[in-house]
């Protein structure tokens, strides 16, 4: 028995990645698999497979570092695959998954997993997060992303901070290309889960 810990939000798209991981797996000796999405640190630690949702940019910020030392691989479902000199020391190995790929291009990705699966113990690089690459906010930045995501317009920000209203274009914009976010919905989304992770076992919040 395989055990995957998943954090996607998504119904619809568990229950069809649920239904391949299932199909991929019995075709490998016929192991059964055991999806869990309400798992504890603990559970997902342990895991054979983690699978985890990213919001944009996600995969740029930093990740709770015992997470480095999870049993299984782990595989990143995002929107837009990122590179890997990128990302943070912990999920340097993470494999990634794009919501638009197709079945094709999701089973080649998982027999990659299952391959470091099997040679976990050798593939597995000791992590440090001395070195780590994970990007964070300035304190200003995130005073601004806090306004942001709080509802208040670029006007009402740069008002209540005391700062110019080009100041928080500038802010903004650096903190998208930063986290290479692409449109105000992709910076909604990702201030979103950043506030959600503050209280969550995945990273510690906005601040760097």
């Amino acid at each position: 028995m395989l055990n995957i810990a998943t954090n996607e939000p998504d119904g619809l798209f568990q229950y069809g990645f649920t239904r391949l991981l299932a199909d991929f797996f019995a075709q490998k000796g016929g192991r059964e698999i055991r999806v869990d999405a309400h798992s504890s640190p603990a559970g997902i630690l342990l895991a054979d497979m983690l699978v985890l949702s990213l919001a944009p940019g996600e995969c740029f910020t930093c990740f709770t570092p015992s997470l480095a030392s999870r049993k299984g691989v782990a595989i990143g479902i995002v929107d837009a695959c990122p590179d890997a000199d990128a990302l943070p020391s912990c999920f340097e190995d993470m494999l990634f998954i794009s919501r638009r790929a197709s079945l094709a291009q999701m089973r080649q990705t998982l027999e990659k997993a299952w391959a470091r699966h099997l040679l976990h113990d050798v593939y597995r690089r000791p992590s440090s997060c001395f070195d780590c690459r994970h990007r964070g906010l300035t304190p200003q930045q995130v005073r601004v992303m806090d306004e942001l995501h709080k509802g208040q317009s670029i006007a009402d920000t740069a008002q209540r901070l005391g700062i110019g209203i080009k100041t928080v274009f500038s802010h903004k914009y650096a903190v998208m290309e930063k986290y290479r976010l692409r449109s105000d919905y992709e910076l909604t989304l990702f201030l979103n889960r950043m506030v959600e992770k503050r209280s969550g076992f995945g990273a510690q919040g906005l601040m760097p």
